[in-house]
């Protein structure tokens, strides 16, 4: 939903600030939007959104756009290796970019939660368990957690 908010203000001829974003966000998901989720798309994967603070009406505002190169960071075996360009996109995402762009994401998130497992519980057979042990602290990661099964 956040890529299609961009997507959206963009189209308009907006500019992506935060608080557009969080107005568009939350006009069309419902949903409430904080800059946290921001944060943890933005640890997650770097590269999936050009930001920068810029001075607005006396103050500093966010604002995101999608890089240029969008299509070569997600078709990547590894895309946190492709940096971002700085350069935004200039047209809408296609409805395959946006489906790529989601799966890379949980792959990444993924991959993150089962080296904090693994850092952990560094004896325990991942192919043997359903859930996570008791003494698992989802505290301990800054996004939420993915189930480890597909």
């Amino acid at each position: 939903m956040i890529d299609k908010s961009i997507m959206l203000l963009t189209s308009r001829q907006r500019q992506a600030t935060y608080s557009r974003l969080k107005e568009t966000f939350e006009l069309y998901s419902k949903k409430e939007f904080r800059l946290d989720y921001i944060r943890q798309i933005l640890t997650v994967t770097p590269n999936f959104f050009n930001h920068k603070w810029e001075s607005k009406q006396g103050g500093m505002e966010l604002v995101f756009s999608i890089p240029q190169n969008i299509r070569e960071i997600l078709e990547t075996k590894d895309s946190a290796s492709v940096p971002a360009s700085q350069y935004s996109l200039e047209v809408q995402m296609t409805e395959y970019l946006l489906s790529l762009r989601k799966s890379v994401l949980k792959k990444q998130l993924l991959k993150l939660a089962v080296a904090k497992f693994r850092e952990r519980y560094p004896n325990a057979d991942l192919t043997l368990m359903d859930h996570w042990p008791a003494g698992f602290e989802k505290e301990d990661f800054a996004f939420s957690l993915v189930s480890l099964k597909e």
